[in-house]
């Protein structure tokens, strides 16, 4: 699967296939039964556009995709 982040950073993917040698710095990882784990951190206040206030998540296999927005609240 393919992960892209704006908004914010992605730390890293992966999953917990004891055999996945694949890097967990890339944007790009296997699955193991399914299911993968992606690492993101939204940008901080000042890094953020004033109108951007908001980390979207975009995941794709080449098949199927989706995405998921999450808003973003400075307190």
């Amino acid at each position: 699967m393919h992960v892209t982040v704006e908004g914010g950073k992605l730390l890293g993917v992966g999953c917990a296939a004891p055999y996945n040698l694949d890097s967990f710095t890339s944007n790009e990882t296997h699955t193991y039964f399914g299911q993968a784990l992606a690492v993101v951190q939204a940008l901080s206040e000042d890094d953020m556009k004033s109108q951007d206030t908001s980390l979207k998540i975009h995941v794709s296999d080449g098949e199927h995709s989706t995405s998921v927005v999450i808003p973003l609240s400075f307190a």
